[in-house]
């Protein structure tokens, strides 16, 4: 599709009759009510139509309690039911439907919104790119406003403070232009992980005969994490025509050593992998397919997200895929409890939802505050006291707004090189995974009793244990220290600082202020297979202050807390070949400094 002279590849636009979008060029359209559709002509689309009535799929979908029921098929019965919601909780795909009905339409998409969506409340547009909206409402007389140099897809951000993204849990009324929450719609129960399995198998089974009968190219990421692994284990079945692919980057282009450790661990694990299993697997250098500037300006130009021009430059001018299905992972997290430990103890309260909000660029936080804009976000997005219904939070928001942004966005990056599938994207299969116990899902239970019924040999590989502490998102924003050859501590400096006094490092709480919502945590790490002592030991000793301050040390098969007081005479851990967290936590926010200076850890490798 083709906007006075920009080319927005596979995009879509549903704007209201009375709305001039004459530079709009290599489409096609569907008129119904007071809206008009226009999408791609590259686009897929299917429309079901009864009498006046009509629904339009965009993208792919399929049913998991029936995989040979056709798209027709699946929309016959999304135009029949008297519950669409509950209908769409069995769907799984890339894909958002637009029900005419009635005379009323409504707007709906897959559980993380792998096909995009983007408004604009005033002139009730919804379409796939922001620059897209931006560029159609200059030309009917709106004025818009850029938030700044960088991009923006925290929240339901976009480059526009005027235009937002549609949220996954949500539908929308296209009449009224106002929002309704589909998801969660009923109380989760917890249930074990082999309970757990038994009610899912049947779904995963027909979504293994979807994959069966599906034509398209297919390719699976895979890394060194459990995730992935699940996947692969999936697709045993069809894995001779499943391409395995995993791209590393080479380590001196790397920004942290965190990233380091994360693609050196993953490169090794994975290896092992492509030298043991009889499958097709390719491994590749990111860094050897940067795009040409034409490349990436034009991308930067019509895209929010910038993920990974090098991956989209590989995949459209190396590999020339053409809606190849790239198997992916990425929504496996809210089967893992990724959440730091102090929010363990889940409560229902906007304060516990606001320390939940992860996943804020540094460019956010020098431009917002978590402050005043979680009360806005949570306005726009229907949050409510209780709307988790026994979920967890955090991981809502990480489905709302880390899948249903951050990684919604990025999937135009690939657009229309590949389409997206996922084994848990549809809300049935999101709940599943999340009713194991806390603690079950930090073992991956469920992940492990699906590895060991569908292709156990995978369970003999090592898992990369970076992967473990979550760390993925932040990568990017923190700061590493080289403590002595092969050893670092890496931590976010808008959180802590990093000091030395009388030759003994240390580290501590940095700000104005310290917050009992904010995880102040480092991770030591040692990439020379040798193990080391780590000793940790603090200096604050004023018993009045017990229980203000908790210090955890977190790591494969270690998990301990203390009070800072009790850490006066020393503590100690070894630290191999996987990483340890360290976390500082405080009972509640402090204005005081001496509180900062309270939670100095100092520390040395032996």
């Amino acid at each position: 599709m083709i906007f006075e002279g920009t080319d927005y590849r596979n995009a879509y636009i549903l704007a209201p009759e009375d709305i001039n979008l004459k530079g709009l060029k290599s489409f096609d359209d569907i008129k119904f009510g007071d809206y008009r559709f226009y999408y791609s002509k590259i686009q897929d689309a299917v429309i079901y139509q009864h009498n006046d009535d009509l629904i339009i799929l965009t993208g792919y979908c399929f049913d998991i309690r029936d995989s040979h029921l056709t798209e027709a098929q699946v929309l016959e019965n999304l135009y029949e039911t008297d519950d669409v919601p509950r209908e769409l909780e069995y769907i799984n795909g890339r894909y958002f439907v637009i029900i005419h009905k009635n005379g009323m339409t409504r707007v709906y998409s897959d559980a993380s919104q792998l096909r995009p969506l983007v408004y604009h409340q005033d002139s009730r547009i919804i379409a796939s790119h922001d620059e897209l909206i931006s560029s159609v409402l200059k030309n009917n007389g709106y004025q818009l406003h850029k938030r700044s140099e960088f991009n923006h897809n925290e929240l339901d951000f976009t480059r526009f403070e005027e235009i937002f993204k549609f949220n996954p849990s949500l539908a929308l009324d296209m009449d009224r232009f106002t929002f309704s929450r589909i998801y969660p719609r009923i109380a989760l129960e917890e249930k074990s992980a082999s309970e757990t399995f038994k009610e899912m198998r049947k779904y995963l089974d027909n979504s293994i005969q979807w994959l069966k009968n599906n034509h398209q190219y297919k390719f699976l990421s895979l890394t060194g994490g459990i995730d992935s692994r699940v996947s692969a284990a999936l697709t045993r079945e069809i894995s001779n025509d499943v391409e395995f692919m995993t791209y590393t980057k080479s380590r001196e282009k790397l920004k942290t050593e965190l990233s380091r450790l994360i693609y050196t661990t993953d490169d090794k694990v994975t290896r092992q992998l492509k030298e043991n299993m009889v499958w097709n697997h390719t491994i590749f250098n990111l860094d050897e397919f940067t795009p040409s500037k034409k490349f990436t300006e034009y991308n930067q130009h019509i895209l929010y997200s910038n993920h990974s021009f090098n991956l989209a430059n590989y995949y459209k001018n190396e590999r020339k895929f053409d809606h190849a299905l790239h198997i992916k992972s990425t929504v496996f997290g809210l089967g893992k409890a990724d959440f730091p430990a102090e929010l363990d103890d889940s409560r229902d309260s906007y304060d516990f939802y606001q320390k939940c909000i992860h996943g804020l660029s540094v460019a956010f936080r020098k431009l917002y505050t978590v402050k005043d804009e979680a009360p806005k976000y949570f306005e726009r997005n229907l949050v409510s006291e209780g709307v988790t219904l026994n979920r967890h939070y955090f991981d809502l928001f990480h489905l709302e707004s880390r899948m249903g942004n951050w990684h919604s966005a990025l999937t135009l990056e690939t657009d229309p090189e590949t389409d997206e599938f996922i084994f848990t994207n549809s809300r049935k299969m999101l709940d599943l995974i999340q009713q194991p116990a806390l603690q079950e899902k930090r073992d991956f239970e469920l992940f492990k009793i699906i590895i060991d019924h569908y292709w156990p040999i995978l369970l003999h590989f090592g898992i990369n244990k970076y992967h473990e502490l979550g760390l993925e998102f932040m990568k990017d924003m923190r700061e590493t220290v080289e403590l002595k050859k092969n050893v670092a501590v890496n931590y976010n400096p808008n959180d802590l600082i990093q000091d030395e006094t009388k030759g003994e490092r240390y580290i501590q709480p940095f700000g104005d202020k310290v917050y009992a919502y904010k995880n102040y945590d480092l991770v030591f790490s040692c990439d020379d297979g040798k193990t080391k002592t780590v000793m940790l030991k603090t200096t604050y000793s004023n018993q009045s202050g017990r229980g203000r301050i908790k210090v955890t040390i977190r790591g494969h098969e270690i998990f301990e807390e203390h009070d800072v007081l009790d850490m006066n005479n020393g503590v100690s851990f070894d630290l191999g070949d996987s990483p340890i967290m360290i976390n500082i936590t405080y009972d509640k926010d402090y204005k005081n400094t001496s509180w900062q200076s309270a939670a100095r850890i100092f520390y040395s490798i032996q």
